[in-house]
């Protein structure tokens, strides 16, 4: 259950399960796979085989030593959650009882801070999976809270935050394939790109589309595979429903001076969020898939 929605604030965390269960069904999945490649490699992986003359391949420059992550699925180990503020809760008072923080939005900035939640029983709203029910919501006690975390080490303090609506299309914040975004945050230059085909059914359709992500951070250059889906990425037109993921937001939120994301995968009647953490990566990688909701 979620409603779609896209504020023009640059974060956006965590939709329901349902659709989005089936990216990640194995909560036991290891640290991203890892391995040191040549640029041929990596071109060969990242761009594969041309699957029709409307392959799109953005022009990327990738060092010879660059470590490629590949595996893009979430590690749940460390039990980490991040809520919308006022979220529902599907009928279970667990979470309420966890050691929040509020991520507060005020005066156009973010901060972290201790926070109280309260639970609150009232029906779901229009354009849910369960409208018309009665469900159970959690919120933080104060009322300039946006999201709640719990489970991340991290301390109560200003949040440095990269602004990705000057990067996108405000409309929609979605990477195509053969486009890429670059954007330097504390001195490092990192970018996003995607590769993909073009479908023949849907004019704005796609398949094998890969969202990667690549900097040189924690003394190496890494080339990170960040999002995929096998088909039907894009726009809604056509009288198709399409999925798409939007980069939502930036920042760094666990203070190791490299930015985190989230990112949103989205349908017609769902959506979900992915928190990529840097902190917990390691040496292995840029960022750690974390959290979904």
């Amino acid at each position: 259950m979620r409603i779609i929605i896209v504020p023009l604030l640059i974060l956006v965390l965590f939709g329901c399960h349902s659709e989005a269960d089936k990216k990640t069904t194995d909560t036991t999945q290891q640290i991203a796979e890892t391995k040191t490649v040549s640029t041929a490699a990596i071109q060969k992986d990242t761009v594969s085989t041309p699957l029709n003359p409307d392959d799109t391949i953005p022009n990327i420059s990738i060092p010879a030593d660059a470590i490629q992550v590949t595996d893009d699925k979430i590690d749940t180990s460390f039990n980490i959650h991040m809520l919308w503020n006022g979220e529902g809760i599907e009928r279970t008072p667990t979470l309420s009882k966890l050691q929040w923080k509020a991520l507060i939005y005020k005066n156009k900035s973010f901060y972290l801070q201790d926070t109280e939640t309260k639970l609150k029983r009232e029906l779901y709203p229009e354009g849910t999976e369960e409208v018309g029910t009665m469900g159970l919501f959690i919120s933080s006690i104060d009322k300039n809270a946006t999201y709640l975390i719990s489970g991340l080490n991290i301390t109560n303090r200003p949040i440095d935050t990269f602004d990705v609506r000057n990067k996108f299309d405000v409309t929609n914040k979605i990477i195509y394939p053969g486009q890429k975004i670059k954007f330097d945050y504390k001195g490092t230059t990192y970018i996003f790109y995607a590769t993909g085909s073009k479908m023949d059914s849907v004019k704005k359709g796609y398949k094998n589309y890969k969202l990667f992500l690549t900097a040189n951070v924690k003394g190496h250059t890494f080339n990170q595979l960040i999002s995929s889906m096998g088909s039907y990425f894009g726009s809604v037109e056509d009288g198709e429903e399409l999925s798409y993921f939007t980069i939502e937001f930036v920042g760094d939120i666990d203070g190791d001076r490299i930015p985190d994301i989230v990112v949103t995968w989205a349908a017609e009647y769902y959506d979900s969020r992915d928190l990529y953490v840097s902190s917990l990566a390691g040496d292995k990688a840029i960022l750690k898939h974390v959290a979904t909701f």
